[in-house]
């Protein structure tokens, strides 16, 4: 019940956003990292151009140049030539998680200081990565 009251209290107070926080419309990059596609692949990934957010670049992230999402990538920027969609394509290896190293490689590209990471598993399913 304290847990509670105090709870109330402090949600009574406004919340103010930092200066230069998301919140205030400062430009923010997305990192993706991708491997592989699947059926709603190209159904995600166009979500990511269809924010309404004011200013935002996304970088996706591959290891393997033969990657299959490189088309679906290829087709949002072709179709959302207004806004900035990077693709990285690098093999480098930092440490031994791929992903993480997927993730440092893509960082060559970022243009803004606020930074998102958008990585979902899909649960019940492996995630696979190609041969170092």
């Amino acid at each position: 019940m304290v847990y509670s009251v105090i709870a109330w209290f402090a949600m009574r107070k406004p919340i103010k956003l930092a200066k230069g926080s998301p919140g205030n419309g400062s430009p923010v990059r997305i990192l993706k990292p991708l491997c592989g596609a699947e059926p709603e692949t190209y159904a995600c990934l166009r979500s990511f151009c269809e924010q309404q957010y004011p200013q935002f670049q996304t970088v996706f992230g591959v290891a393997d140049a033969t990657d299959p999402v490189l088309a679906i990538v290829e087709q949002l920027q072709r179709e959302y030539p207004n806004i900035d969609l990077q693709m990285c394509i690098d093999r480098r290896q930092h440490g031994s998680n791929r992903k993480v190293s997927n993730l440092i490689n893509m960082m060559s590209l970022v243009r803004h200081e606020v930074l998102v990471v958008s990585d979902v598993r899909h649960i019940g399913k492996p995630m696979s990565w190609p041969a170092a």
